[in-house]
């Protein structure tokens, strides 16, 4: 489960949660130059790109329930 937002519904907070299918791209990269015997500039760089998509949005109920399936209710497509 993934944190997505908390909503404010009343006086109480609502905690959401989700499913997130991640990919992630990344390069590793590093170039030395040695100008002299006595001078080497070195780069280093790792950049990356990464996306996500949520699915089966659920929100916290009971956090402390016995079962895992009583923590809380998953939202099913046609609620808002």
């Amino acid at each position: 489960m993934q944190y997505v937002d908390t909503l404010s519904f009343g006086d109480h907070d609502r905690y959401l949660f989700a499913r997130i299918d991640q990919k992630t791209a990344s390069l590793t990269f590093r170039l030395d130059l040695c100008l002299t015997p006595n001078l080497t500039v070195q780069y280093y760089s790792s950049p990356f790109v990464s996306s996500g998509r949520y699915s089966r949005l659920k929100r916290i109920t009971q956090p402390m329930a016995t079962a895992y399936r009583d923590r809380f209710q998953i939202f099913d497509d046609a609620q808002p």
